[in-house]
């Protein structure tokens, strides 16, 4: 990402240019949790093109153009990779890793999911900006046992024989359950193509079938769930209502900023 483009992304995503590297951007954890909790609350996660047949591209050009100049959001492959080649632009040491979901299952899945692990000077952190559900608004430290919160749930990273390291998350009158799983093999941007591209045509997917959008705006998350939106805040689900088919392009708009 050139200098130029990064300045573009920061505008999306609400960030000043004390945020460019010759500014003096501190390369910490506190920098990138600033960076992650603003491309939740200006990117959303969506899969809109997923349900309209619109073949995904995955290329720094492409995933620039879609989500920066265009305005849209995406899901993980698209948005997680859009804030790894940011974070290099800044200064920031990003390896990437494929990641299982567990959603609370304990049995072995496919790997398809994009996230970050990112060197910073105060040590390693994991990165995510790709999940279609309450999830970390902040860079997670990686160290095995440590509970961090975000103010909204609290988080842990352990580390199994077979999965490598596992994320928990804790919501408010709940127990700790693992959310999904990753070993230490580095990833490309080709590399996520296979599995996108399952997600996007395979009939087991979950994401190529109904509406799945998500955005933060504080402590709130809203999020569109097929036909039904559902605000969540404080650990729990506040409000769920459907929504009309006619009414939901100007919802999307409106809520989202998603206007094509």
């Amino acid at each position: 990402m050139k200098t130029e483009e990064l300045k573009q992304y920061l505008e999306r995503i609400g960030l000043g240019e004390q945020f460019l590297p010759q500014n003096g951007l501190p390369l910490t954890g506190e920098t990138l949790s600033r960076i992650q909790s603003a491309q939740l609350a200006a990117i959303p996660y969506e899969n809109l093109d997923l349900l309209r047949g619109i073949p995904l591209k995955l290329s720094s050009e492409a995933l620039f153009d879609k989500l920066v100049l265009r305005r849209r959001g995406g899901y993980c492959f698209e948005v997680n990779g859009l804030m790894a080649h940011a974070l290099r632009a800044m200064g920031f040491s990003v390896t990437e890793y494929a990641a299982r979901m567990l959603l609370g299952k304990t049995e072995v899945q496919a790997r398809r999911h994009r996230v970050l692990r990112v060197r910073a000077e105060d040590g390693d952190f994991l990165c995510d900006a790709g999940m279609n559900r309450e999830m970390q608004r902040i860079a997670l430290r990686m160290e095995p046992g440590l509970v961090q919160s975000d103010g909204v749930a609290e988080y842990r990273l352990e580390q199994d024989e077979f999965f490598g390291w596992m994320l928990y998350q804790r919501l408010a009158h709940h127990d700790f359950w693992p959310v999904y799983a990753f070993t230490e093999e580095p990833q490309t941007d080709l590399d996520y193509e296979m599995p996108s591209f399952w997600c996007e045509k395979h009939p087991d997917s979950p994401l190529n079938k109904i509406n799945r959008i998500s955005i933060v705006r504080g402590k709130e998350h809203f999020s569109m769930f097929g036909d039904e939106l559902i605000r969540f805040a404080d650990g729990t689900v506040q409000e769920r209502r459907p929504v009309a088919k006619e009414d939901q392009p100007a919802l999307f708009a409106e809520l989202f900023g998603i206007a094509d």
